[in-house]
């Protein structure tokens, strides 16, 4: 479920959170699984604002510095204010080019794109139960429907931290709206390449449920051994995530994500496997499809 529209970052408005993540994420399923996904666009949480001018003392004559006048001591003069503003200017281009670095995006045009995949054991299956009423309730046809997503979504893994039993995050920063939809298609097409089909489906309001060829209604197959869900995000800012590597992490990050506001957020889309009652999942296939994941 989800979706997006892409734009350009809000101005003069930077976003922060934690340190970066992992190596490579996806929120897939085996290849006999089916899945279901929702998505949309909508806002991201704010960590301050960051703005930095410098003052360049030009006077009106003939295009020279006003101090430009006379002789003496005044050359003296000129060229240690020179100095000064040379000094201000350098420094205010360091800090420019540093902003990445320090979690400050100057210029508005940063936007961060996130992953995060979450393996839960089978006995959550209330949790597939609220995923499944999400993508039926969201309108992901608009942004407060796609924050809505977002939002629900991850109250529902938080609510349930004891299936909570892998986790992985990782996150990149990209200069405007088109490099951060193909940050975010990537992601999203690396998943969904994972699932040998889409049992459920709500994004940018186009809506399909079928049933899965793979889900058959032998006993042995009446339990979900594993459930792994994908939560890819774009929002304005330089947006990181901590690395997962024990429980309190995972709820740091997903915490980040919820706190995203309505008008930051640019694309959402939430995936997971598997979604029938009668498909599994089990270790060896959650493993070999997301080996990127660490256990908590």
């Amino acid at each position: 479920m989800g979706g997006g529209s892409f734009r350009a970052a809000a101005p003069s408005r930077s976003y922060s959170s934690y340190s970066s993540g992992a190596a490579r994420s996806a929120p897939s399923v085996a290849a006999a699984g089916g899945a279901g996904a929702i998505g949309a666009g909508a806002g991201y949480a704010s960590a301050g604002l960051s703005t930095r001018s410098v003052i360049v003392p030009f006077g009106v004559g003939y295009g020279m510095p006003f101090f430009f006048y006379g002789g003496g001591g005044g050359g003296l003069i000129a060229v240690a204010l020179l100095s000064l503003v040379a000094f201000a200017f350098i420094d205010a281009m360091k800090n420019m080019f540093n902003g990445a670095a320090s979690g400050i995006q100057l210029g508005g045009d940063a936007i961060g794109v996130v992953k995060i995949q979450i393996g839960l054991l089978g006995l959550a299956r209330s949790l597939q139960l609220d995923l499944e009423d999400i993508a039926e309730k969201a309108d992901t046809s608009s942004p407060e429907g796609l924050h809505y997503v977002l939002e629900e979504t991850v109250l529902a893994l938080l609510r349930n931290p004891e299936y909570c039993v892998y986790g992985h995050a990782e996150c990149a920063v990209v200069k405007g709206p088109e490099a951060a939809e193909d940050a975010f298609n990537e992601f999203s097409m690396d998943e969904r390449g994972k699932f040998a089909e889409e049992t459920l489906v709500n994004v940018n309001a186009r809506k399909r449920a079928v049933s899965s060829s793979a889900a058959a209604g032998g006993d042995e197959q009446n339990i979900n051994e594993y459930i792994l869900v994908t939560i890819i995000a774009a929002a304005d800012g330089n947006v990181k995530l901590p690395e997962i590597v024990d429980s309190a992490a995972l709820r740091t990050a997903l915490k980040r994500l919820g706190a995203i506001r309505v008008d930051a957020l640019q694309a959402v889309e939430v995936l997971w496997t598997p979604q029938e009652e009668g498909d599994t999942l089990t270790e060896d296939e959650l493993l070999r499809d997301y080996p990127q994941l660490n256990i908590l």
